[in-house]
């Protein structure tokens, strides 16, 4: 039975063979798509069906380009190295100015380097690590950004997502040259990966010694604002306020070039916070030796240096391009006055910088967009007059700009486009 049932199958083939060589068969193929593709059968030698392998990763990237900054020590003997790893070009300030390009910008913490002209970032394998103290890879300000979209300024735009998961295998070749690993796992899109071949160089903003400062008066408009009320000592609090004149998103990232006033009001002592103690006018007291602190001023700025570098502190008007280029004016002079009306606040300034800039804002807002965190601190320190007091950054996660690495104790700030 199962030979002759062969013959028959054998027999029915050499007539669907015959038949097809005496007539002309079109195979037509309907795509998803709706489109009918035609195909003679007399030109189709053999048929098969073969599984696609689906990768696992939302983005599976051969890095071609890298633009990378190192900032020097952040802590003991760690130092922040920023690295961004694009299928495309990128900006001075690390950003794809391509549409549908994809770019990991990741802050390493490791050994610093011993000649910070010529930084090169030690061999090893780095994961997620939640403080600058320690070497790895810091979540806070390591992002994946992807472009895919021209806005109606027309220039290329896109969206980032924040690191769930992440390791960088880090390997230096005889040549000088890196390969480098990065596998992860994006907090909304999946997973991705990363490899990069080649040279690996890195712009030295470890030194630091100078800075711009703006050259023109100007007439500050933010868009927006965010606050947080703390415990500053045991005599007084302070509202520690940023004015924004640019975009940001939800993972507090500045959307592009802009401004910012960054501003340190020292009021009576209040804990919960009391919103009715930041009405009034404010003088200003620089923060250098000698300075007495107390309610009713605002605290000057100014640069001071640590570890051979320097940091913008106390009261300030920053302008950035995006692409590097920073300038500040520093309040030395000049006061502020705040008014409260039915749970919106109202700040009007008049200051002056060393260089004899004026600066002026004139802005109403939500009162609710300060934040109290006196309740949280433990006891306040003892207040000493004569020391200097870094006070820089207002929104809540404290990211405004990646040029800003503060001291040790504060996140290194981030900027996309």
């Amino acid at each position: 039975m199962k030979k002759k049932a062969f013959f028959v199958a054998l027999a029915a083939c050499c007539i669907a063979t015959t038949s097809l060589a005496q007539d002309s068969w079109l195979m037509k193929v309907r795509m998803k798509s709706g489109e009918v593709k035609e195909i003679p059968c007399n030109d189709v030698e053999e048929i098969t069906f073969d599984k696609k392998e689906v990768s696992t990763y939302y983005a599976d990237v051969k890095a071609t380009n890298t633009y990378n900054i190192y900032y020097g020590t952040v802590k003991d003997n760690i130092a922040a190295y920023t690295i961004h790893l694009c299928d495309g070009n990128l900006s001075k300030g690390g950003l794809p100015t391509e549409i549908n390009k994809h770019d990991i910008r990741l802050t390493v913490m490791a050994a610093a380097s011993k000649n910070a002209d010529k930084a090169a970032l030690p061999a090893g394998t780095y994961s997620l690590v939640e403080n600058v103290g320690e070497a790895g890879i810091y979540r806070k300000q390591s992002v994946y950004i992807e472009t895919n979209k021209v806005n109606d300024a027309g220039q290329v735009d896109g969206f980032l997502d924040s690191l769930k998961m992440c390791t960088l295998n880090v390997e230096q070749k005889a040549d000088g040259t890196y390969q480098l690993l990065v596998e992860g796992e994006l907090r909304e899109h999946g997973r991705i990966r990363f490899a990069y071949d080649g040279n690996l160089t890195f712009v030295n903003k470890a030194q630091g010694e100078s800075y711009n400062s703006i050259t023109e008066n100007v007439a500050f408009a933010p868009k927006s604002m965010s606050g947080r009320y703390v415990r500053a000592t045991d005599n007084y609090c302070d509202y520690a306020l940023s004015f924004l004149n640019c975009e940001v998103d939800g993972e507090g990232f500045i959307v592009g070039a802009g401004d910012y006033i960054n501003l340190v009001l020292l009021t009576k002592y209040a804990v919960p916070m009391d919103i009715n103690t930041i009405v009034g006018t404010y003088d200003v007291v620089m923060p250098v030796g000698g300075a007495v602190y107390e309610q009713g001023k605002y605290i000057g700025g100014m640069m001071y240096k640590r570890s051979g570098r320097l940091y913008p502190m106390g009261s300030f008007y920053k302008v950035f391009d995006g692409e590097g280029y920073e300038a500040y004016g520093f309040f030395s002079g000049g006061s502020i006055t705040v008014t409260l009306d039915n749970g919106n606040i109202t700040f009007k300034g008049n200051w002056t910088t060393p260089e004899g800039k004026a600066v002026t804002m004139n802005y109403t807002t939500d009162a609710s967009g300060i934040i109290d965190q006196s309740g949280g601190q433990g006891n306040a320190k003892e207040d000493n007059g004569n020391a200097p007091r870094s006070l820089n950054g207002a929104t809540p996660d404290r990211r405004l700009h990646i040029n800003d690495i503060e001291n040790a104790d504060s996140p290194i700030f981030m900027m996309k486009r």
